[in-house]
C-alpha cells in the first residue's frame, strides 16, 4: 500500500493546475477506512490549519518545477563548466529527493502496520459474532 500511495503522490504533486483538490486528496489517502465524508471533513480542516501542509507541498512542486523549466533554458547555452554543475546539482536533487521518498515510505509503512496492529487489537477484544459499538 505505501508503495501505491507514494506512485499517487507523484501524480497529485504535479498536478495540471498546481492545487491540490478534494479529487486528488481522496485518490491518494482513501483507505477504505475513513468515510468520504470524514475525509473531506479531514481535508477541509488540513486545508484551514496554520501549518498549510499543503500549501507547502504546492509551494515546492512549483518551485521545482519553475527551477526545471529555467535549468532546461539555460543548460544548452551554458559553457561546460556550467553544464557539468547542472548535471551535477540535477543528481543531487535527484538522490535528495530519492532519499526524502524513501523516509515518506518507512513513514507510511509504520502507520499501516500501526493500523492493522490497532484494528486487530480491537478485533480481539470483541467476541465473535459481536461488532464494537463504536466502530
Amino acid at each position: 500500500a505505501p508503495e501505491l500511495c507514494v506512485a499517487k503522490l507523484k501524480w497529485i504533486l504535479i498536478p495540471d493546475d498546481g492545487k491540490l483538490n478534494f479529487e486528488e486528496f481522496k485518490a491518494c489517502f482513501d483507505d477504505g477506512i475513513i468515510s468520504t465524508a470524514e475525509l473531506e471533513k479531514l481535508f477541509c480542516s488540513i486545508d484551514k490549519q496554520e501549518t498549510n501542509v499543503l500549501s507547502a507541498l504546492e509551494e515546492l512542486n512549483t518551485a521545482i518545477l519553475k527551477a526545471m523549466d529555467q535549468t532546461k533554458e539555460e543548460y544548452h547555452s551554458s559553457s561546460v563548466l556550467g553544464q557539468f554543475v547542472t548535471r551535477f546539482m540535477l543528481r543531487e536533487t535527484s538522490s535528495q529527493l530519492q532519499s526524502l521518498q524513501v523516509s515518506l515510505q518507512w513513514a507510511m509503512a509504520a502507520l499501516e502496520r500501526q493500523k492493522h496492529a490497532n484494528s486487530t487489537s480491537r478485533e480481539a477484544a470483541v467476541p465473535l459474532g459481536r461488532r464494537p459499538d463504536n466502530i
